[in-house]
């Protein structure tokens, strides 16, 4: 009956900007982790969760990330906060969602940014 009344209340306010996105499902944590340019591991409270981030790529099944790409991604998202918009979860089980880096100012983390970070982390060595 909740969620009954949660969607006809979104449905009322659609007209005022309601989105899916304003009832999905919202976590945060720290970055314990990095897997992958698209898959990290997130510390939420007293459990680790694996996030593949939504819309980023990464290396194809075989192709390893190179540790110069690990250690630059690290120096972003280790240790730091983020906020995951969540998506849903992928076949294996993983968290799949939006992933917002929260330092002074919110960051999206999306395939872009990483690959800024990538580059500018290479014409800094």
């Amino acid at each position: 009956m909740k969620s009954m009344i949660a969607g006809m209340s979104c449905g009322l306010l659609l007209i005022a900007g309601c989105s899916e996105s304003d009832s999905a499902e919202t976590i945060s944590g720290m970055v314990t982790e990095i897997h992958d340019v698209n898959l990290i591991a997130v510390q939420v409270g007293k459990e680790n969760i694996k996030v593949r981030i939504t819309g980023v790529s990464a290396a194809e099944a075989g192709e390893p990330i190179s540790s110069d790409d690990k250690t630059s991604l690290g120096a972003q998202l280790q240790g730091k906060e983020v906020r995951i918009e969540v998506d849903g979860s992928d076949d294996d089980g993983n968290t799949v969602g939006n992933v917002f880096r929260i330092d002074d100012e919110e960051i999206h983390v999306t395939q872009s940014v990483i690959n800024d970070w990538l580059e500018n982390s290479f014409l800094n060595q």
